[in-house]
């Protein structure tokens, strides 16, 4: 497991050499801010390829883009609340989804949060890698984009996706019918017991794509402790959308 050193950025460059068994790290957020994350230079030259950026600055313009056109500036700032981002490339892979992953649990626990909480998070972020896997378009130029940000007592975990119209119709409309089945705070069961009906569903008929989200959906909305948000942002044969799912962080 790699190391995520919380430091200001101004003194990235200085302290990380000395830092006992770190990586060198490369800062994700403004100098000065108060949420500046310092990543492993492993891990950014690992899904970094051949960009001379690097992925923290792709990610961080890529995240300011999201955030203008679903218009969720006071739920996300880039510059102060990140703990992690990650492309498709990054969610489809086990090792690369691996790495994300203990990542983000060393990021949850610097903020000092409950087992409970890092868990929930960690299956919420493996569901939607499963979902991108399975229904994303893997578009070149409309990559999905997942980012986990902590804003005040909650963590965030959004999915700013792209596909079919249909797809993203359905999912949208799987949305719906959640709502419809059970909302926070007495959620949990009903949802759960649902889930488990259409897990037993599916392993007596065909396999579908057509119903893997369903099972999905229900989890992620589950383990959360708000109703899941959903905006579309509709075109003529493809659409994009960010779906969030909020969990409360229970302090350690």
């Amino acid at each position: 497991m790699h190391t995520v050193n919380h430091l200001s950025c101004s003194k990235v460059s200085q302290a990380a050499p000395g830092l006992t068994g770190a990586q060198p790290v490369v800062p994700f957020g403004r100098p000065g801010s108060r949420r500046c994350i310092a990543r492993p230079a492993k891990f950014v030259d690992f899904i970094a390829g051949k960009s001379a950026e690097g992925p923290m600055t792709i990610y961080h313009r890529r995240i300011q883009e999201m955030v203008r056109t679903y218009g969720i500036a006071s739920d996300l700032d880039p510059d102060e609340d990140v703990l992690i981002a990650a492309v498709r490339a990054d969610l489809i892979d086990g090792e690369r989804l691996e790495m994300v992953l203990d990542m983000l649990e060393q990021a949850l626990r610097a903020t000092h949060v409950e087992d409970r909480t890092v868990y929930a998070v960690k299956n919420i972020v493996m569901e939607l890698a499963g979902n991108t896997l399975l229904h994303g378009t893997g578009a070149r130029t409309e990559q999905e984009l997942l980012v986990v940000n902590r804003r005040g007592e909650n963590v965030q975990i959004w999915l700013f996706g792209y596909g079919l119209n249909s797809e993203v119709d359905r999912l949208f409309g799987i949305i719906r019918e959640i709502r419809s089945y059970a909302t926070p705070p007495d959620h949990r069961e009903p949802l759960l017991e649902r889930r488990n009906i259409e897990l037993m569903r599916r392993a007596s008929s065909e396999p579908s794509k057509l119903r893997g989200a369903g099972v999905g959906m229900l989890t992620i909305a589950a383990l959360s402790s708000k109703p899941l948000w959903f905006k579309l942002n509709a075109a003529r044969e493809h659409s994009s959308f960010a779906l969030r799912s909020t969990v409360q962080a229970a302090s350690a």
